[in-house]
């Protein structure tokens, strides 16, 4: 019978899968009735392994199940066999009964999917999740993971650390059941606490510069004063920030026109080199025909203008629009 053709099959089989798997595949092939008889036989811890097995098989091929079968002498040929969660409690269930089946399939099945929520997290998360965690718990989530994703992650690691984590991994050779659930649920917990949530970048220079550039005047004193009172660089910062290069199309060309009368036309000239077109054309249409003539002399190709030059005509040009703000000279249409 099935039984005996079964005390046959060695786990440590020459066959491309392990012995485990192998057997998983075997009982696959099998009527259900026959599968059943067989785990009765078997261990407990046995059983929880093949069952988990059989849970992850999704098909076994025309010449996969062709080959077991010559394996154990047997001439039945199977096309195609389904494994999956269903059959694995089906087979369970005609073994052991209702009540057994449903209790070992919350220990076996779920460890193919235990950390399935950890795929679509990203690399960073990740390692923040496990980064403090022993090296075994390190080692065993690493394994329940994408290979390319565990890959990313080690990298992010410590050099020392991704050693001694590859050969703990290397070594493992069995992880009980419940060890791997009682992690992955601590995983997740960590996962949806507010330590570990996803990280949103700000910019917080650019974020309270723009929102003090609609604050009042008096408002925005007394928080500039607090800054250079407290923290001159983040002063500095700040002060930059409040007039941005973008805002310049958005000035009234009135305004802008008596502006640019106080300016250089070297200085203007190189402001201007490398800038967007919309704020060239900005500049350019607000200043007379014989001063855009001068200008577009101090460009090139008539004049070489270095990279130093233009960062420095940058900065004066946007502290200069910065201080006709602050003084109510110039408005920004937003």
């Amino acid at each position: 019978m099935c039984e005996n053709k079964f005390k046959r099959l060695s786990l440590s089989s020459s066959s491309h899968y392990r012995g485990v798997e192998r057997v998983a595949r075997f009982l696959l092939l099998l009527d259900k009735e026959d599968a059943a008889n067989i785990l009765r036989q078997l261990p407990e811890d046995l059983v929880e392994k093949i069952s988990t097995e059989i849970a992850n098989i999704d098909t076994i091929s025309k010449e996969d199940a062709k080959t077991l079968l010559q394996s154990f002498d047997l001439k039945t040929l199977i096309p195609s066999i389904k494994g999956g969660k269903l059959i694995a409690e089906n087979i369970l269930k005609k073994a052991f009964g209702e009540v057994y089946a449903r209790e070992m399939i919350k220990k076996a099945i779920p460890l193919a999917n235990s950390f399935v929520f950890l795929h679509t997290q990203s690399d960073d998360t990740i390692l923040r999740l496990i980064e403090k965690e022993s090296v075994a718990t390190m080692a065993l989530i690493l394994t329940q993971i994408p290979a390319k994703k565990a890959a990313t992650v080690l990298r992010l690691l410590p050099a020392e650390k991704q050693a001694v984590l590859a050969k703990h991994m290397a070594q493992t050779k069995e992880i009980n059941s419940s060890v791997i659930h009682q992690v992955a649920q601590s995983i997740r917990k960590k996962l949806h606490s507010q330590e570990y949530a996803p990280l949103v970048e700000i910019d917080g220079i650019e974020r309270i510069s723009e929102i003090l550039r609609f604050t009042d005047e008096a408002t925005q004193e007394n928080i500039l004063k607090y800054f250079e009172d407290h923290d001159k660089n983040l002063a500095e910062k700040i002060e930059e920030s409040l007039f941005k290069i973008e805002l310049i199309p958005h000035i009234d060309d009135k305004q802008l026109q008596q502006a640019l009368q106080k300016t250089e036309d070297s200085q203007l000239a190189h402001f201007i080199q490398g800038k967007d077109p919309e704020i060239v054309e900005k500049i350019l249409s607000n200043i007379s025909e014989r001063r855009k003539t001068r200008i577009v002399e101090e460009l090139p190709p008539h004049k070489t203008v270095t990279k130093k030059k233009i960062i420095a005509a940058t900065k004066e040009m946007l502290a200069f629009f910065r201080n006709l703000e602050k003084n109510g000279e110039i408005i920004i249409e937003e």
